[in-house]
């Protein structure tokens, strides 16, 4: 059983107030990871929190009506979650071979030294983007606190 995982990483450009999509989040299925981040059922870890209060545009004009337990992460709480959604997993499934496979997260954290080549202005099949040349950490600038000004933003639907 799953959910589709509707999400992107946004950034704060440095000196602005503006955020920009710079990455879209994992596109999978997993019912645990949505309740791991959204608060439902027995995979409850965080609640919910809608969207976050300075919103990228790309998000805010994202029309799906279809949307539902909007949320927003940290860094530092979406590697939290992926700990939570892989220790799950391995009691559930404890003879699996994690050594083989590797413990990778479920939803990829970015780096400061990411590159970035683009800006996602539009989200959906046709959307807009511009070129964007630089590391994670000079758009958001040098000096600013990458936790506060990198987030992840999600939201479900069955």
């Amino acid at each position: 059983m799953g959910t589709d995982i509707h999400g992107v990483w946004v950034g704060k450009c440095a000196g602005t107030d503006k955020w920009f999509s710079f990455e879209y989040g994992c596109g999978d299925r997993s019912y645990r990871w949505f309740g791991i981040v959204a608060g439902v059922r027995t995979e409850e870890h965080f609640d919910a929190k809608g969207n976050p209060d300075i919103i990228c545009d790309a998000w805010a004009h994202y029309d799906d009506d279809d949307l539902h337990s909007n949320t927003w992460l940290k860094p530092s709480e979406v590697m939290e979650a992926n700990a939570e959604w892989l220790k799950r997993a391995k009691e559930e499934y404890p003879d699996a071979a994690w050594e083989a496979n590797g413990e990778q997260p479920y939803q990829r954290v970015p780096e400061e030294d990411d590159r970035l080549t683009e800006l996602i202005l539009e989200l959906g099949g046709g959307g807009r983007k511009i070129p964007w040349a630089g590391t994670l950490r000079q758009f958001i600038g040098e000096d600013a606190d990458f936790n506060e000004s990198v987030m992840y933003i999600c939201a479900f639907d069955s």
